[in-house]
């Protein structure tokens, strides 16, 4: 059920979920940009990109090993319909509909709530060190496209094909980031209108469907 189908989907989804991105990151961004080098930014962006990848090295262990324990079949298909599901969840929000993914979102928002003080505490200065530390933390943003993904790269059956998922997501979602680095205020105030939300947030239900269609036709 995983190819390279789904690095190119996983992709597409970083970059169509602008719109989200500029709603939960947009104040993020322009706050860290204020009186910094660009320079800062990039290596936090880099390095938000390299958290990515790690969770979904984990996450495809984990995948694997679960697919160990039962019919690798059966886990890898049920994992891969969860992914496609919150996609289209993720979907439904982007395009400003109701969805359960802001529930997902919530569950994960308490976890941050213990995490934000050392992200903050992390970007008081601009070393290298912080820019790392950082990135890697703002990899656990509570976010329904992170989570999209990282059901994914669940389903992917492998650590390499799990981190080669969350990579090509990290990817996807470079050019919205850093863009809202320099023109964060323009960058939220196009990517909000009502319009590009719904064409952007169909576009990443259509996939979401064209997924659960794959699998069905795998179980026939």
């Amino acid at each position: 059920m995983h190819g390279d189908f789904a690095w190119l989907a996983m992709a597409a989804v970083g970059l169509f979920g602008g719109g989200h991105c500029a709603g939960m990151c947009g104040p993020l961004a322009l706050s860290l940009n204020l009186g910094r080098k660009p320079g800062f930014w990039y290596r936090l962006n880099a390095a938000r990109v390299l958290g990515y990848t790690m969770l979904g090295l984990i996450a495809g262990a984990i995948g694997a090993q679960a697919a160990h324990w039962g019919s690798v079949v059966r886990v890898g298909l049920v994992l891969y319909v969860l992914a496609q599901l919150l996609l289209i969840g993720m979907g439904l929000s982007l395009a400003g509909l109701p969805s359960y993914i802001r529930q997902v979102e919530a569950a994960g928002g308490r976890v941050w709530k213990g995490l934000s003080p050392l992200f903050g505490q992390a970007l008081r200065r601009e070393q290298w060190f912080a820019a790392l530390s950082g990135g890697l933390l703002w990899a656990l943003l509570p976010c329904g496209l992170i989570y999209s993904a990282l059901a994914t790269a669940l389903a992917s059956g492998s650590a390499t094909r799990g981190a080669l998922t969350m990579l090509a997501f990290g990817m996807g979602t470079l050019p919205n980031l850093l863009l809202m680095g320099r023109f964060a205020a323009e960058l939220r105030q196009w990517l909000g209108k009502r319009w590009l939300r719904r064409l952007l947030g169909t576009l990443v239900i259509a996939m979401g469907c064209y997924g659960l269609v794959r699998a069905a036709l795998f179980m026939l």
